[in-house]
């Protein structure tokens, strides 16, 4: 896995290494995959010194690459998340740590909420105090989309259900090994 940083001093972005097909320009996302750094009011961090300060330090890198990056091995793609994502990430894990209810990600399409629910889904199965993890989607179109893109990041990583009582039996069975679960 590797992460670069392109810099013209005034002007920072990070970028996963790929192959040169996955740089073409992307009508569906209308950008590149290259990203600048931003804070969690979303002010751009464009400036190399400043970026280097809360991008580099090496618990802060480290995180990055083995938290925020994912390969999606059907496409020999390797991703890695926006900052926005990344700050969702952690709004979800704390807010489930902490116990303090339920919440809910709203962006435009193409924004990469898959992603980022997919993100925190896996890092919250490896919580030992938490026994399945539901990602609950509006329509039946979307739950066969979830999970078509849960598998391209990670196959057999969650499981999907046709039915309340398949569901009802995904929920109850300890020996499901699957503590993610797709659902409408």
């Amino acid at each position: 896995m590797q992460l670069f940083i392109v810099s013209n001093q005034s002007r920072t972005y990070y970028f996963t290494n790929n192959n040169n097909q996955h740089f073409n320009f992307n009508a569906d996302e209308q950008f590149l995959p290259v990203y600048e750094w931003a804070d969690e009011n979303n002010k751009k961090i464009s400036n190399l010194d400043e970026f280097s300060e809360v991008f580099l330090p090496k618990c802060k890198l480290g995180k990055m690459i083995s938290r925020y990056m994912v390969l999606v091995a059907s496409e020999q793609k390797l991703l890695i998340m926006r900052p926005y994502q990344i700050y969702a990430v952690n709004a979800i894990m704390s807010c489930i740590e902490e116990n303090r209810g339920n919440g809910y990600i709203w962006h435009t399409t193409g924004s990469g909420k898959t992603l980022t629910s997919f993100k925190a889904s896996t890092l919250l199965k490896d919580n030992p105090d938490i026994e399945k993890c539901m990602f609950v989607v509006d329509r039946k179109d979307l739950d066969y989309q979830t999970m078509k893109e849960y598998d391209n990041f990670e196959k057999g990583c969650a499981n999907s259900n046709t039915s309340s009582n398949i569901l009802q039996k995904q929920l109850n069975d300890p020996a499901d090994s699957k503590k993610i679960i797709i659902t409408t």
